[in-house]
């Protein structure tokens, strides 16, 4: 379980909240929400890494 977690990769969760207290501190939340017939993806960082990724992808979206 700890190699899936706190290992070099990364780990796709779904339904997170069930396991939250297993989870690493610094983190990548991704929400998926339904919006009319498309989705939405709304990024939440824990931790500086994280932090710098998603201005990276913010920066990487505006130059579209």
């Amino acid at each position: 379980f700890d190699e899936y977690l706190y290992g070099e990769g990364v780990a796709v969760v779904e339904w997170a909240h069930l396991i939250e207290e297993y989870l690493p501190s610094e983190r990548l939340t991704i929400h998926i929400q339904y919006e009319g017939s498309g989705r939405k993806l709304v990024f939440n960082p824990a931790g500086q890494r994280y932090y710098e990724l998603c201005e990276e992808l913010q920066h990487e979206r505006a130059s579209y």
